[in-house]
């Protein structure tokens, strides 16, 4: 009797996928603070149902391995902006960039300026993650402070943040979406532009609406607010301007396209040092707000609101999601679901049109499984080049569906890396940005559009193709 491990067949695939879809949303809909243990509970059963259908454990086993070993460097980039962020609270960094900024910003145009000038430091930084550890938090303290809600306006970094990044040629995303496409790196980032940009321009009209309806009284209701905080940062914090070189230094060796860890470490080391020549710490007070935060109350709350956050501590659950998330995906992936499903999209399409919209689902439906764009991108970017060809479509569409399918709605997927990381840094929960970072689904619906009525799938010919391939070469 063989022993080989065999994929599943396509009925069995449907079957698996769709169970896995429906439990784990039931479990988030009927539970609370429960993420990690779903996973692993729908993952477990999974991993059953996959060797009754013939797969080895084996084969699931080393694929949750290999899932947990690609996490690891989201983990670590997850605690390092915690313990970043404690620090650069305790030293005054955070304390002086919400001190200066709510003197500056107009409460009427807060959220139209916090897209912008977050998607514009994304684009420049090539980093989301990188724009919402520095300027984010900046811009979260200050909404307190101008009487903005912390919520929307965790909707206007995650946009901005998120088109930035899409957009930029020094960000991950683009280049290896470019690479699996085999396609040119900036004619990517053009052609991604197409639904980025009307998404952006959506939101921005959406942010100037929403800060106008609450400016009015966000300029006169929040006057003694802001006195508070003015007052009392001044009177906990020794401010000084030498306390923002952490997000500046950051900022530059991020552009400067250098590894994010050790950027993150010199942040965090600045932080320290400057806690302990401007604010008085010692090393213990240091090592305390790196492990659980800042937690000295003011006793003021307003106050608190923008002194009490970050710490390791306060991300080991998102780590525990992650990790989750690996258990999950894994059954799914060794048992050949997505080979299945491809299958089924190289059998059926009968026109470039239903070739587009089919491969779209499926990256959406991958995506949506497993919450990593590298991941998608790994798996299903490489045998989608070829097909796309085929069907004489250019492979820059490829290019942009990788994008739109993940990066755009990566901040409403609570168990991946950049959804969980979205959600702890800002403080909202995963399923608020739908409503308050439109750009996490317009530019995806776009994209759709795009594929049903044709507008900008730009088309190639063999000879076209031929051309592509020796410049890529060349």
């Amino acid at each position: 009797m063989s022993t080989s491990s065999k994929k599943v067949t396509k009925p069995q695939a449907f079957f698996m996928l769709i169970l896995g879809i429906v439990l784990v949303v039931v479990g988030f809909l009927v539970t609370e603070d429960a993420d990690a243990v779903i996973l692993l509970s729908v993952g477990a059963l999974l991993s059953v149902i996959a060797v009754v259908f013939g797969t080895k454990y084996s084969d699931i086993q080393s694929t949750i391995i290999t899932l947990v070993k690609n996490m690891i460097m989201p983990i670590l980039i997850i605690f390092s902006v915690g313990m970043m962020i404690g620090t650069w609270v305790l030293s005054g960094t955070v304390p002086i960039m919400v001190y200066y900024g709510i003197q500056i910003i107009s409460p009427s145009i807060f959220y139209f300026l916090t897209c912008l000038i977050c998607t514009v430091m994304a684009l420049i930084m090539g980093s989301s993650w990188g724009t919402i550890s520095t300027v984010g938090i900046a811009f979260l303290g200050m909404a307190s402070g101008l009487g903005m809600s912390p919520v929307i306006t965790a909707g206007a970094i995650a946009s901005g943040a998120l088109c930035g990044d899409k957009l930029s040629p020094m960000s991950d995303s683009p280049n290896v979406s470019a690479a699996v496409s085999k396609v040119n790196l900036f004619e990517g980032c053009i052609h991604a532009a197409k639904t980025s940009l009307p998404a952006l321009v959506i939101c921005l009209v959406y942010f100037l609406i929403l800060g106008f309806s609450n400016g009015a009284s966000g300029t006169s209701a929040d006057t003694a607010a802001y006195d508070t905080i003015v007052e009392g940062l001044s009177s906990i914090f020794h401010l000084n301007p030498l306390l923002l070189l952490p997000p500046v230094v950051v900022i530059v060796l991020i552009i400067m396209k250098k590894p994010i860890l050790p950027t993150f470490a010199v942040g965090i080391v600045l932080g320290a040092v400057l806690s302990m020549v401007f604010q008085s710490a010692s090393i213990s007070d240091v090592a305390s707000v790196m492990m659980n935060g800042y937690g000295q109350e003011s006793g003021v709350e307003i106050i608190d609101s923008i002194i009490l956050r970050g710490g390791l501590a306060s991300f080991l659950e998102i780590a525990a999601i992650l990790i989750a998330a690996c258990v999950f995906g894994a059954p799914l992936r060794a048992s050949g679901v997505i080979d299945a499903l491809l299958d089924l999209i190289t059998t059926t399409s009968k026109s470039p049109k239903s070739m587009a919209a089919k491969v779209y689902a499926m990256c959406l439906t991958f995506f949506v499984i497993t919450g990593g764009y590298d991941l998608t991108y790994a798996a299903l970017g490489p045998m989608l080049p070829d097909l796309f060809d085929k069907y004489h479509l250019h492979r820059k569409n490829l290019s942009r569906i990788l994008q739109d399918c993940t990066i755009s709605l990566s901040p409403m997927i609570p168990w991946g890396g950049m959804g969980a990381f979205y959600a702890a840094t800002l403080g909202v929960a995963n399923s608020d940005f739908f409503i308050y970072a439109p750009l996490t689904w317009l530019s995806t619906v776009i994209g759709f559009i795009y594929i049903l009525t044709g507008f900008t799938m730009t088309k190639v010919t063999d000879e076209e193709i031929a051309a592509q391939d020796a410049a890529l070469e060349a």
